[in-house]
C-alpha cells in the first residue's frame, strides 16, 4: 500500500514467457501481461493500455 492508503498496481509480464502457466490463477488462458488493480484483473494487453489511459490521463500511453 502507498502512504495514501491506495494499493499499488501489479503487472505480471515477461517478454518471452514460456512459463506463463504460473499466472493461470489470474488468467485462465495463461498469457501475460496481466495487470492487477485491487480486485480488477486485466489480462489483455490492449484492454490494459486502455484502462491505464483512462485511469491516468496525465500520463498518456497512446499518441
Amino acid at each position: 500500500m502507498t502512504s495514501s492508503g491506495e494499493k499499488k498496481l501489479q503487472l505480471y509480464s515477461y517478454h518471452s514467457s514460456s512459463c506463463s502457466f504460473r499466472f493461470l490463477k489470474l488468467n485462465p488462458i495463461g498469457y501475460v501481461p496481466v495487470l492487477v488493480d485491487g480486485d480488477l484483473v486485466i489480462a489483455d494487453s490492449f484492454a490494459l493500455i486502455m484502462y491505464l489511459e483512462e485511469k491516468y490521463p496525465q500520463h498518456p500511453l497512446l499518441p
